[in-house]
């Protein structure tokens, strides 16, 4: 059996409401990637570095993909662009999302787990999405474990479960305003920042 075709047999732990850990080898990330962006109507992929975020979008570029990179956080005009375009995904380094959300996508990938639950938390209210994925590679897998701890800490009454990927894509399929969020966190919404100008 292929990857692709036991991708939805997979399961990903459901650490709070619209936010999933995915257990993944580091190889299979970017074919994962493009199972979801064909899966999806658009996704944001967040990266730790610029150049982490640059050979990726090149990549999904090379496999056909339509990819708008944004990197640098005083861009401003590439959130413009983003906005406009229906069908492109975006690949963004944590600054940019952070400094220029909130950018509106039906599906988030963290390539790797943020570095800490602030981090985290300034993603997610950054990149507005039904849902959002952290990708967990071996190597990862204390980070993931320092931030599960965090987030559950957080999450009163809410338990970590499995979900299979189909319940997640079920999710950003929705046309209601589902966004991800976490206890005690703040969420910026869009007319609130342009009211701050």
């Amino acid at each position: 059996m292929s990857l692709a075709d036991s991708v939805t047999k997979m399961t990903l732990e459901k650490v709070h409401p619209g936010g999933y850990f995915w257990k993944v080898a580091r190889s299979d990330r970017d074919q994962l990637v493009r199972r979801l962006a064909t899966r999806g109507r658009r996704l944001s992929v967040i990266a730790h570095s610029a150049l982490e975020a640059k050979q990726f979008a090149e990549r999904l570029t090379l496999s056909g993909l339509p990819v708008l990179l944004a990197v640098d956080p005083s861009r401003t005009e590439l959130v413009a662009a983003e906005s406009d375009s229906i069908t492109c995904n975006i690949v963004v380094t944590h600054e940019f999302a952070v400094g220029n959300g909130p950018l509106e996508v039906s599906l988030a990938v963290h390539l790797r787990p943020a570095s800490s639950i602030r981090d985290y938390s300034r993603r997610v209210s950054a990149v507005q999405a039904a849902a959002h994925i952290s990708f967990v590679t071996p190597e990862d897998e204390s980070r993931a474990a320092t931030l599960l701890a965090s987030l559950t800490r957080d999450q009163v009454g809410e338990d970590v479960i499995d979900v299979t990927l189909e319940e997640v894509i079920d999710l950003t399929d929705r046309d209601s305003e589902v966004v991800a969020s976490i206890a005690n966190s703040r969420r910026r919404g869009r007319s609130s920042r342009r009211n701050q100008r």
